[in-house]
């Protein structure tokens, strides 16, 4: 299993400011260029952070 890093703006010059793993279900608040910013619910708390278009998969519901 892997991991992505969550950044703290859209581009790989941003740090990370945390990492997801492999088949975490995100939502994407907005979008810009090849970055998304997303946002994830963990331990009772919402985590927000940037992550690149081909890191993400979809799901059909």
């Amino acid at each position: 299993m892997s991991a992505s890093n969550i950044r703290s703006g859209p581009g790989e010059n941003n740090p990370g400011i945390f990492t997801i793993p492999e088949g975490k279900i995100v939502s994407i608040i907005s979008e810009s260029g090849n970055w998304n910013n997303i946002k994830i619910e963990s331990e009772n708390k919402s985590l927000m952070g940037w992550i690149e278009n081909s890191a993400l998969g979809s799901i059909n519901a």
